[in-house]
């Protein structure tokens, strides 16, 4: 793969991650996860990518939302055919100190198993988790 092509695939999970989000706890939200690299072509009968089934919670580290930084952490990991997660790594944050809550939040969700044409198979899942101070009016 060309760096070209990998930074285009990542704009494609980047894009799919904004469009995909969902509130996950009060100043943090974790988007769908989705497969990567992203499918292209035409779907085989009797595939799908895992789905997310139950949401860890989610914990924005009181200091950090003091000083009111955000981020946005990229996690990889795997999730075997029975929906359990292996191997998540942050390989994309601006401030360390977010990937260690956030690969707990995916480590402790939840997962269907994915399936290639009827086939049980063990997945590489992609999914940003973000982080951000929302200052209300009084």
């Amino acid at each position: 793969m060309t760096t070209t092509q990998g930074l285009r695939a990542f704009a494609s999970v980047a894009l799919f991650g904004l469009l995909a989000s969902i509130g996950f706890a009060q100043n943090a939200t974790i988007d769908d996860p989705m497969p990567f690299p992203p499918e292209t072509g035409p779907a085989l009968p009797h595939s799908y990518a895992p789905k997310i089934t139950e949401r860890a919670q989610l914990a924005y580290p009181a200091e950090l939302k003091e000083r009111r930084w955000e981020d946005t952490v990229w996690i990889a990991f795997l999730v075997d055919p029975s929906g359990a997660v292996h191997a998540p790594r942050a390989f994309f944050s601006r401030h360390s100190e977010f990937e260690a809550p956030a690969i707990a939040a995916v480590q402790q969700s939840k997962f269907t198993g994915g399936m290639h044409d009827g086939r049980a198979v063990w997945t590489q899942m992609v999914v940003s988790v973000r982080f951000t101070s929302i200052v209300s009016n009084p």
